[in-house]
């Protein structure tokens, strides 16, 4: 249930949520307004962007600092963020 006029970042930022698990690229730089939510984008063909595409520390997981979110290649690499 998401409220007409609401972003998807504003109801978790609402309901408390720190994590935002999403492979809609525009849901995910909305998230990086919010400091609170770790936003991390699973990678799909359709969410390909010059900008989002630019850091690939591992292959698995990558932090793209000057986007403010994570991309993961599928969501089995979740497991490896108590690494970072």
């Amino acid at each position: 249930f998401k409220p007409k006029g609401v972003t998807k970042a504003e109801v978790c930022r609402g309901l408390g949520f720190r994590v935002l698990i999403e492979d809609d690229l525009e849901h995910i730089l909305q998230a990086t307004k919010y400091s609170e939510i770790l936003p991390i984008l699973v990678d799909k063909p359709y969410n390909q962007t010059k900008e989002s595409s630019k850091s690939r520390e591992n292959g698995n997981i990558s932090r793209l600092k000057e986007s403010g979110f994570y991309r993961i290649r599928d969501l089995s690499y979740l497991k490896e963020f108590d690494k970072l």
